[in-house]
């Protein structure tokens, strides 16, 4: 558990200041405190017994009751459907927010079909001026990227007939 905190959460997504946690065994462990005294990050443990601030029962509720609805009569296959159940988590708006923690972690939605690449994911309508911010930041990354990459592309395109490399962009 701790590796995969380090490589799936702190390490791809950056550390946050605080973890809300509950107050299970391997949180309580030598080990896990050690990661998060590693990395700076405050833990904050919910109360025994009070299940309202434990954010992922929440989500463990939402996942239960999409995968029964998924399901339906056929529980020996659940397991297969729940890398498509967390994306649909991880893309749908938020009521809170207004948001979809897609958008929270990465500035624009989800892209779901290679179509859309005719043009970007617009941030939805009435967007707070921090929110419209960051997103033309992230625009203006992206678009750094994508001609970074095609540079690259025309340098290894030149070699590549030298020394016969695959061409790997598309």
């Amino acid at each position: 558990m701790y590796k995969a905190v380090e490589e799936q959460v702190f390490l791809l997504f950056g550390v946050s200041r605080y973890l809300v946690c509950d107050n299970g065994v391997q949180i309580k462990s030598n080990l896990f405190q050690q990661l998060c005294e590693r990395y700076r990050v405050r833990l904050i443990y919910t109360p025994l017994y009070y299940p309202r601030p434990d954010h992922t029962e929440g989500v463990n509720r939402i996942v239960k009751n999409v995968l029964y609805s998924y399901v339906k009569g056929n529980h020996r296959k659940w397991d297969e459907n729940l890398a498509a159940i967390s994306c649909a988590i991880h893309t749908a708006r938020h009521e809170t927010t207004g948001y979809s923690p897609y958008f929270a972690n990465f500035g624009r939605e989800y892209i779901s079909s290679g179509s859309v690449y005719a043009g970007y994911a617009d941030v939805p309508e009435q967007a707070p001026p921090d929110v419209e911010k960051r997103r033309r930041g992230f625009v203006r990354t992206y678009d750094k990227i994508v001609t970074r990459i095609f540079a690259a592309r025309s340098e290894v395109a030149k070699f590549s007939i030298l020394v016969d490399v695959p061409y790997i962009f598309a």
